[in-house]
């Protein structure tokens, strides 16, 4: 393997000019996420399922919040994202397109303000999974220590799955892709058998007043704002994508995917539980036990445990990026620019395959 030294750049660059680390990672990082890759990644960082048992607070009108929020926020992200991945098809996404408007001060802000959610997003990620456990055996994690070793056990697994080849990675995201879709499917037939078995709505969705904004509920829009976050997330490995047709494709129908999904578990919550189920991790799994079977709720857990798991891994290897260009360019230290290779510490997640 061809070694490829680090620039040594100026700590200041003009944003006139390109950055080193495009150039770096062009030549360093192998191309290898087409538009599936990407769309999965998509989809794994802004759908979480649980979301929507927050949402649900709004009763019929959280539908009106959904397409509200798709229409003034989420949408017009993915056209914005579109546009800048298109015209700097860099890694970094946010940091990359900072540094081009605003210059490196604002660059680096905007990085570890993108960054560090992510740091949060991981321990979520596995405490649900720990909650998930808990909703199917009470008897597990009854201690608070317990739960927090499970979690640091979690993220541990998480974090060796992380550092292995990029590509077997992302074909371990792929899968769980297909189980976040079969899940979705589940749920949505559990609403639908609901009302086929001529049970009762657990919500009103006849007058028109339920569907209204009402100052009672205003504040599901910020619950369904923080569920469209993370657009631009997949872009930080915009360096490594096969041709930009992928950016395009990839928004385009994660987009739609991600809408939907939401779409059909808020219509099966409302309709079989209703806002008894806010604020429920567990009430996705408790839903479709009532709507089909214990069986299939079973499933439904088990789908929801395997893609928690795996979200920390993807949304690891989707902010390291942001450290490793971050290293490239001299603004945090070397080492941090430094792949996973022999001898390189390991702070940037994920090996190249080979």
């Amino acid at each position: 393997m061809a070694t490829i030294n680090m620039p040594a750049p100026e700590k200041n660059f003009d944003t006139a000019d390109p950055l080193p680390s495009e150039e770096y990672v062009e030549k360093a990082m192998p191309s290898i996420l087409g538009s599936f890759d990407m769309t999965v990644v998509y989809v794994m960082i802004i759908f979480f399922i649980t979301n929507a048992t927050t949402a649900i607070a709004g009763g019929a009108a959280t539908f009106t919040y959904w397409i509200l929020g798709a229409i003034t926020f989420f949408i017009p992200c993915a056209i914005a994202t579109a546009q800048l991945g298109v015209m700097f098809q860099h890694e970094g996404s946010l940091y990359n397109w900072t540094h081009k408007a605003l210059g490196g001060y604002w660059s680096f802000f905007v990085a570890f303000c993108a960054w560090f959610p992510g740091v949060l997003l991981m321990v979520a990620g596995a405490d649900t999974v720990v909650t998930y456990l808990m909703g199917l055996n009470p008897n597990w994690f009854s201690q608070i220590w317990q739960q927090g070793v499970a979690v640091i056990a979690l993220l541990t697994i998480c974090c060796i799955i992380t550092l292995q080849p990029f590509r077997t990675v992302q074909n371990m995201a792929n899968v769980m892709f297909g189980i976040i879709l079969l899940t979705v499917i589940i749920v949505g037939v559990a609403g639908v058998a609901w009302f086929v078995g001529k049970h009762p709505s657990a919500t009103s969705f006849s007058h028109p007043s339920d569907w209204w904004l009402t100052p009672t509920n205003f504040v599901v829009f910020g619950a369904i704002t923080h569920a469209y976050l993370g657009v631009a997330v997949p872009m930080n490995m915009g360096g490594e994508i096969l041709g930009r047709k992928v950016i395009t494709r990839h928004l385009l129908w994660g987009t739609m995917i991600v809408i939907t999904a939401y779409l059909v578990t808020t219509f099966t919550l409302l309709a079989i539980q209703g806002k008894a189920a806010t604020g429920t991790l567990f009430s996705v799994v408790t839903v479709v036990d009532m709507g089909l079977n214990k069986f299939f709720g079973d499933i439904t857990a088990i789908c929801v445990i395997g893609f928690f798991l795996m979200a920390p891994v993807v949304y690891n290897y989707s902010y390291a990026r942001l450290l490793l260009v971050g290293g490239i360019d001299k603004r945090l230290p070397d080492c941090i620019g430094c792949r996973c290779l022999p001898g390189c510490p390991t702070f940037y997640s994920t090996r190249e395959p080979g």
